[in-house]
């Protein structure tokens, strides 16, 4: 694990430091502190451990960046497993080539889904307290030239299990990319 010091400048008597924690190699979960930042970065694989501890009174950024394109909507495992029929998702696309938006929403999956796929940036905010992902992204066909936005909420409804884990960022097809996560609280 290597941990890098960035430092940014609001202005010139004002100066503020983000801790950046690189976890792309991390064989245990970590303990992310409030305003820590852990970056993951990834070369074609399938999925991704997140390898970050939690509990359920954390708020956490996420920032996703996939160079590759999938063939479905990203998900994600909270302690790195699946729950049957525990999870629910709704989501709402536009796309360059109509004017109406298309909703779609699913009750009973076993994981977070996230709205992403083909060449995508996510940006997602996770409440552990609340067991709610909530984000947006922008993403672009392959071929033919359309580019899409959508917005989407995932919720874990069941609260018979702990999240203890972050999880595991599961992607339709291989994929390659940065994964960033802050703590916010």
């Amino acid at each position: 694990m290597r941990l890098y010091l960035s430092r940014s400048s609001a202005s010139p008597s004002t100066s503020t430091s983000t801790r950046r924690v690189d976890l792309t190699n991390a064989t245990s979960d970590y303990n992310l502190q409030v305003g820590e930042e852990a970056i993951i970065n990834f070369t074609s694989v399938l999925n991704v451990l997140l390898r970050i501890t939690t509990n359920s009174s954390r708020l956490y950024e996420m920032f996703i960046y996939s160079s590759s394109s999938t063939s479905s909507d990203y998900r994600i495992l909270p302690n790195n497993t699946t729950y049957s029929s525990s999870f629910s998702w709704v989501g709402i696309t536009w796309d360059s080539t109509s004017s109406t938006p298309s909703y779609i929403a699913e009750n009973n999956t076993n994981a977070f889904k996230l709205r992403a796929y083909s060449l995508s940036v996510v940006y997602a905010i996770i409440d552990t307290t609340s067991r709610i992902i909530q984000g947006f992204s922008g993403y672009r066909a392959t071929t033919g030239g359309v580019t899409r936005y959508s917005e989407f909420t995932s919720g874990w409804y069941s609260n018979l299990v702990d999240w203890t884990s972050l999880g595991t960022l599961i992607f339709g097809s291989s994929s390659t990319g940065h994964v960033l996560i802050r703590r916010l609280l």
